[in-house]
């Protein structure tokens, strides 16, 4: 989820377009969505159903801690 140098040309040059794709969820190579996604699945992963918070999304939010 790091800015790439074109980003962060895009946000200097025009930041309403930069702003406008990074929140269109229709862009198939928007790779700050994918991401999202992915860490939600991974974090959304329970061994079993009883489990209320899964062990990956433990580790994650105690590495952002």
């Amino acid at each position: 989820m790091l800015l790439t140098q074109g980003e962060y040309q895009l946000w200097t040059e025009n930041p309403i377009e930069y702003v406008r794709l990074q929140v269109d969820q229709s862009n198939q190579n928007n790779s700050k969505h994918i991401v999202k996604l992915l860490v939600k699945v991974i974090c959304g992963i329970k061994q079993t159903r009883r489990q209320k918070v899964g062990e990956h999304l433990q580790n994650y939010l105690q590495v952002l801690a």
